[in-house]
């Protein structure tokens, strides 16, 4: 996919160029690669509405290539799967004329 936006893997200095292609239709240079650590990349969000701690949490992961191919996991908001989560912040409560005021106001 990707619309307007730049393709890329967890970073984008892993930038990706895409082109239709038929899987194993031919010989790809990382076919008998063997395990290749791709390193720390960034997998995604769990906001405060999708998790049980209420938190934003920041999730990462260390995907490895097998022989060219990278199996992804799904980006299920309620997994918290990733090698490594990091929580952010706590959902914020926001009382009227404490923290934040109304629009007729």
């Amino acid at each position: 996919q990707g619309g307007r936006r730049d393709i890329f893997l967890g970073a984008r200095e892993c930038q990706g160029y895409v082109e239709p292609c038929e899987f194993g239709s031919g010989i790809g240079f990382y076919d008998d690669y063997g395990e290749m650590s791709l390193g720390y990349m960034f997998f995604g969000f769990s906001y405060p509405d999708e998790n049980t701690q209420h938190d934003l949490i920041s999730k990462f992961w260390r995907p490895v290539m097998l022989d060219g191919v990278i199996t992804f996991d799904k980006p299920d908001a309620q997994s918290l799967d990733c090698n490594v989560v990091r929580e952010q912040q706590s959902v914020k409560e926001f009382v009227v004329g404490e923290n934040f005021s109304l629009a007729q106001e």
